[in-house]
């Protein structure tokens, strides 16, 4: 085996299916002393893999904002549709309000429009 080879086990190890092997092949292809299992590595040998590798902590998901929630329902297209509805519908209650006659059905019917269309939307 050439020098390269036994510095950089990171090829080999790609090409390794780590769950399928035992211990004792584990331990040899990770090239550490035979007796892992029972004396374990010094504190030494753990920094210096620490400062390689990184900690040994699972990654974190990135939380989802309040906004990126609120976007991913806004971009749907069926939500788009809904929301102009209730704008419309919003604008025609207020523009009969401002009738010289208003309607007091059209304005009921306008706002409770808008309240169900706003409660599907918040729902879902």
């Amino acid at each position: 085996m050439t020098a390269k080879a036994t510095s950089d086990p990171e090829p080999e190890a790609a090409a390794v299916s780590w769950h399928a092997l035992s211990v004792e092949e584990t331990i040899l292809k990770l090239r550490r002393n035979a007796d892992l299992t029972t004396v374990g590595i010094s504190t030494a040998e753990a920094a210096q893999l620490r400062d390689e590798y990184g900690p040994n902590k699972m990654a974190e998901k990135e939380k989802e904002t309040i906004w990126q929630k609120i976007w991913a329902q806004i971009a749907n297209v069926l939500v788009c549709i809904l929301l102009i509805v209730a704008v419309v519908s919003a604008a025609k209650a207020i523009v009969e309000e401002f009738r010289d006659t208003p309607d007091s059905t059209t304005i009921l019917t306008s706002w409770i429009q808008v309240g169900l269309i706003t409660l599907v939307i918040t729902v879902n």
